[in-house]
């Protein structure tokens, strides 16, 4: 299980490290969000929109076979050299604004992006919101107990692809 803290709502994304192409032309929600959507297109990553917290986050597989309640689901999908890491808007800004920061921003805070590693490949990316939540409000009303967030990732084929991503998903 991963834990990430988000200290500005926006979104969150799982980013392939090796193909994440940091730079806007613009600082700004609007900027990042179209980059993330177009990132996102290429492969590169997968963003969902996200309160403001600190979030329990399991990756698996597969989802529990055994009372799995989501109360929201939104699916992608992502081609990864093998490195992967979980970044929020606040450091996907921070990482835009100064090119010359190391990204990942792994730096001993609660904040710190999240890194991990996967066999290379394209993946099918199932993400799975397990608390209630209004789209685009900083604070969710309350926390479950247990996983904020269940990612699946399933290997896919390279030519397979899911439904086209426009927007980021529950923004």
């Amino acid at each position: 299980m991963l834990k990430h803290s988000i200290s500005i709502s926006g979104f969150m994304a799982l980013i392939d490290i090796a193909t994440f192409d940091r730079r806007v032309e613009t600082l700004g929600y609007e900027t990042l969000a179209a980059s993330a959507v177009r990132q996102t297109q290429q492969g590169r990553m997968f963003a969902w929109g996200c309160p403001e917290g600190s979030f329990r986050i399991r990756m698996v597989i597969a989802p529990p076979k055994t009372d799995f309640r989501p109360v929201e689901s939104t699916a992608g999908e992502i081609t990864t050299s093998g490195n992967l890491c979980i970044s929020s808007y606040e450091n996907l800004l921070y990482a835009a604004q100064f090119l010359q920061v190391p990204f990942p921003i792994i730096e001993g805070s609660i904040f710190d992006d999240v890194t991990l590693s996967i066999a290379p490949g394209h993946y099918a990316v199932d993400v799975h919101r397990m608390f209630k939540w209004e789209h685009g409000e900083q604070y969710p009303a309350e926390l479950n107990e247990g996983d904020n967030f269940v990612l699946v990732l399933k290997p896919m084929a390279a030519n397979a692809h899911k439904k086209p991503y426009e927007k980021v998903p529950w923004t």
